[in-house]
């Protein structure tokens, strides 16, 4: 397997992935594998691009040698790739509804601007920033693949981003209904998982899956600053303000109130069973931050109410808020 981290935004992930995948090397890649009847899977997800080759053992060499090749290849200068990408950008389909408030949220969550336009210079530059060799690794079964040490060393360019948690002025979205029920949801900035307020975060997080039982919340590792996200549905013949005043009053209550010892403990049974389960250990492991998996459930283990308590204030101090009203009812309130 081969695994690259990526920035977390971008115009389009598949993009980025067509990109990748689509030089000369990465096709030659393709037909060793399908010519000893291997396989081969694109995954694009943030935070991790990867090839996964799988093939019989006898056909190693010839894939081992593909995977150098790609390695060795610095695919952001390679004109026919460029242009590839370029046009695959222009046939990607306005967002609709869902997915433009999506992105309205993430952009004021992480302070983001606009995306740029998929051109040369911006396909060049997020290769440079994110796509260096000190992000990429090899995960094979058998012998190691010796010849990557004499690869010529490519740094990514790009800094980690820290978040502030205080005095941002994110603000609120509101949005015309478009859609029969109603949301109203809820981001906050999140460090990553090399900090304990994530670890602190995916407790609260089952915590508050508890007290709300409606809420749908997101949260996900992340090697980069990310965020926090949770929902509730605005039912027929209510409007939005309403439900976020509750929601908002539901969560500030768990900030004010202290679990009780059984609600916290069954959070943090919960947060385990997460960092234990196979997906979030495996991706823990391909980006070489396994360490961090095992730290966070000693710090789980041990975090106190007051943790927790503390948790709730830092993450929703300054949260963005997003909603809109079942489209009947929208209309009648506009």
């Amino acid at each position: 397997m081969l695994f690259r981290s990526r920035t977390p935004y971008h115009p389009s992930n598949s993009i980025i992935a067509n990109f990748l995948f689509s030089t000369r090397s990465a096709r030659t890649l393709a037909i060793a594998a399908y010519a000893a009847g291997g396989k081969v899977e694109l995954i694009s997800e943030r935070d991790r691009t990867a090839i996964r080759v799988t093939g019989p053992q006898w056909a190693r060499a010839g894939i081992d040698c593909s995977i150098v090749q790609f390695l060795n290849e610095t695919p952001q200068t390679d004109p026919v790739a460029l242009r590839h990408a370029i046009a695959e950008a222009d046939r990607v389909p306005q967002p609709g509804f869902r997915e433009s408030v999506e992105k309205d949220i993430e952009r004021r969550v992480l302070g983001l601007q606009d995306a740029p336009t998929v051109s040369e210079g911006s396909l060049q530059e997020l290769f440079s920033s994110n796509f260096g060799l000190d992000r990429a690794f090899v995960l094979a079964t058998g012998a190691p693949l010796n010849a990557l040490k004499d690869l010529p060393a490519r740094k990514s360019t790009a800094t980690p981003r820290v978040f502030q948690t205080a005095g941002t002025g994110r603000g609120n979205l509101h949005y015309t209904p478009d859609a029969p029920t109603g949301s109203v949801i809820v981001a906050a900035p999140l460090q990553s998982i090399y900090f304990e307020s994530w670890y602190s975060a995916l407790v609260l997080d089952r915590l508050i899956r508890q007290v709300i039982p409606q809420v749908q919340t997101f949260l996900e590792p992340s090697i980069g600053a990310y965020y926090y996200r949770l929902e509730v549905p605005v039912p027929e013949g209510q409007f939005d303000d309403a439900v976020t005043e509750w929601l908002l009053g539901e969560l500030d209550r768990i900030y004010v109130s202290a679990p009780s010892a059984s609600g916290l403990e069954s959070a943090k049974r919960s947060a385990m069973e997460y960092l234990e389960s196979p997906k979030v250990v495996l991706w823990f492991q391909t980006l070489g931050v396994e360490a961090h998996r095992l730290e966070g459930m000693e710090y789980i283990r041990s975090i106190t109410n007051d943790e927790v308590r503390a948790a709730a204030r830092d993450l929703f101090m300054d949260p963005v808020i997003a909603g809109w009203s079942p489209k009947e009812i929208g209309r009648a309130h506009v």
